[in-house]
């Protein structure tokens, strides 16, 4: 593992964390690079991590997908606090520290002085005498060499109909996200329930469970439009509304549901709303349940929670137990699919809280309800199957013919332009990574194929 810069004169600060345990500050320039000695249990010797610069920002390109604040990437703009995972340690970016810039002191002489003004009024001289020769010779050309400019013929002339103006000439700007896309669902009406709804029952044959907006389409997005097409009737209870995520402002659409300003708590998480329910749309969702519980923000590593804090900020385990329930009762889902938590791999805190709950949830469900529930699966990061060697992962993805779910999956990212996690590097990480991983936690009957849609077969975390 190497991280190195090549900007010359910058030098930039991590601090070092294993866990929550911080060790030390170390700086990366042109000269000092780190190595693997300072993070002897991190076994990926083939990273390279290489720091560089585009105008005022600093940017981390890698040789492989790494975590940036919980999200992978090979390529990302790098702020202050953006945390790095790399295996069992944290890396916070603290920075940029210039080297400060150098001061001629000018002698005191004074026969410099005056050599200095004369050397100056010789140079402005010869500057007044070229404009001079610059401007005849200018002059003579136009006068004598330069062809005569026609004005086009009238059949040459741009057509413009009334009521358009010919486009302005294009400028070059930044990369922005790809316009989304206006598809349409498989005529399928979405019900949504708001935070403290009355359920009206309704059969499911799959619920899907997260944490925030865009986790669903990120996460789910091919197994919920594979199994929309197989004909189930699909449900997602999503935990918060992510009121305090981050704004992709001013890189996304300023029309519509979206104001020309950067968007913070309440505002964001009423944006955030409408775009998960438009995701959902696209990938055939029939029923969207949302909590409203708190989000807490995730920007360093001083800001991660525990599950216990998370769960009691949340209202503790036996009310969101029997919440869930509650839905787990009106919707009678043959299978549930939640992320893992705690954790084998490298999560967000919330998501591991939702998945430790949601498990606790399910069990009390099986107790009570005996038969009911089909199956239970648990979300594996296709970037982090190593963590599961253990596991049998079942796959759902790109294969011949299927094409169509990983197109949704794209339309679906692509609706949440306020979230560059899932329309900018969503899109990326589905291209090198079109399929998705789970284990089962729990299964009542021999026919899996059929029930989970798992026509891919089984694949060992091992052999990927």
């Amino acid at each position: 593992m190497l991280i190195l810069s090549e900007i010359p004169d910058s030098t930039y600060l991590f601090d070092l964390y294993r866990n929550k345990n911080f060790l030390l500050t170390f700086e990366i320039n042109e000269k000092e690079i780190a190595t693997s000695e300072i993070l002897p249990d991190f076994k990926d010797k083939r990273l390279t991590i290489i720091l560089g610069k585009e105008g005022a920002k600093v940017h981390l390109d890698a040789t492989k997908p790494v975590l940036v604040n919980g999200v992978a990437c090979r390529r990302r703009t790098l702020k202050e606090n953006d945390i790095l995972f790399l295996g069992p340690y944290r890396l916070v970016f603290k920075g940029e520290r210039r080297k400060p810039e150098s001061i001629t002191v000018q002698p005191k002489n004074p026969r410099y002085k005056k050599k200095r003004r004369k050397t100056f009024l010789s140079f402005r001289h010869f500057l007044e005498a070229a404009a001079i020769l610059a401007s005849v010779s200018f002059l003579w050309y136009c006068t004598t060499q330069m062809p005569v400019q026609r004005r086009p013929e009238a059949a040459h002339l741009p057509i413009v109909s009334k009521g358009h103006e010919a486009p302005p000439p294009t400028e070059e700007k930044k990369e922005k996200i790809p316009k989304p896309s206006s598809e349409a669902g498989p005529h399928i009406s979405l019900l949504t329930y708001a935070p403290h709804s009355v359920f009206t029952p309704k059969k499911l044959d799959m619920l899907f469970v997260h944490a925030h907006p865009d986790d669903e389409t990120l996460d789910y997005g091919l197994y919920i439009s594979k199994a929309v097409e197989a004909g189930k009737v699909i449900g997602v209870l999503t935990f918060t509304d992510g009121e305090s995520g981050f704004d992709f402002y001013p890189d996304r659409d300023t029309t519509g549901i979206y104001p020309n300003k950067e968007l913070h708590g309440k505002e964001l998480a009423a944006v955030r709303v409408k775009e998960e329910e438009r995701a959902l749309k696209i990938l055939g969702a029939s029923v969207y349940i949302r909590l409203g519980l708190k989000n807490r923000p995730y920007t360093a590593v001083e800001v991660k929670k525990s599950i216990p804090t998370i769960i009691k900020e949340w209202g503790g385990n036996t009310v969101l137990v029997n919440k869930l329930n509650t839905i787990f009762t009106a919707f009678d889902p043959a299978v549930i699919v939640s992320p893992d938590g705690p954790s084998h791999a490298r999560e967000h805190f919330e998501h591991e809280a939702v998945g430790y709950i949601t498990a606790r949830a399910v069990t009390l469900y099986r107790q009570k309800n005996p038969g009911k529930l089909q199956a239970y699966l648990k979300l594996v990061d296709v970037q982090q199957a190593e963590a599961y060697p253990e596991k049998h992962l079942r796959t759902i993805g790109f294969s011949e013919g299927n094409s169509d779910i990983v197109r949704k999956k794209r339309n679906a990212l692509l609706q949440y332009e306020t979230q560059a996690d899932a329309s900018y590097y969503g899109i990326k990480r589905l291209k090198n990574f079109p399929f998705e991983y789970y284990f089962i936690q729990y299964i009542n009957t021999q026919n899996s194929a059929e029930l989970l849609l798992d026509s891919s077969g089984r694949k060992t975390a091992q052999a990927h």
